[in-house]
């Protein structure tokens, strides 16, 4: 148990309530009530998320699949994120990466198992921003 618990710690570290930092990849990731709250379709997540203010930044952004990937824990469900983040749905969550077969899909998490799906982008989910390292 104290193993696992010094793997946690060391790769995860809350920064505030709002924002948390990933340390095996770097990331700052948006936490905040509004990640489970609100849902968006593709083209206002990307603005929620260039408006984002947030622990005093504003360089905030829509994460590829590969960077939300990253936060899920596989071995985990409803939600199947990594420990320490504390607003998560167990529903899909939006990247900024089109599916290359349509011009009007781009592709998405669902962070009830952590599968990866692509969906029309009119649909409305979820948003989590991300900054990148600093």
């Amino acid at each position: 148990m104290r193993a696992i618990l010094l793997i946690i710690i060391s790769t995860s570290i809350l920064i505030s309530a709002e924002v948390f930092k990933d340390l095996s990849t770097g990331l700052i990731w948006e936490d905040s009530y509004a990640t489970q709250d609100i849902k968006k379709d593709l083209s206002e997540a990307k603005v929620y998320c260039k408006e984002l203010k947030l622990d005093g930044k504003s360089d905030w952004r829509l994460p590829n699949i590969k960077e939300l990937y990253s936060i899920v824990d596989t071995n985990k469900f409803n939600p199947a994120i990594k420990n320490g983040f504390n607003n998560t749905v167990s529903s899909c969550y939006w990247s900024s990466s089109p599916d290359i077969s349509s011009d009007s899909r781009t592709w998405s998490i669902s962070f009830d198992y952590g599968y990866t799906n692509y969906y029309d982008e009119s649909a409305k989910y979820y948003t989590r921003c991300v900054r990148d390292r600093q």
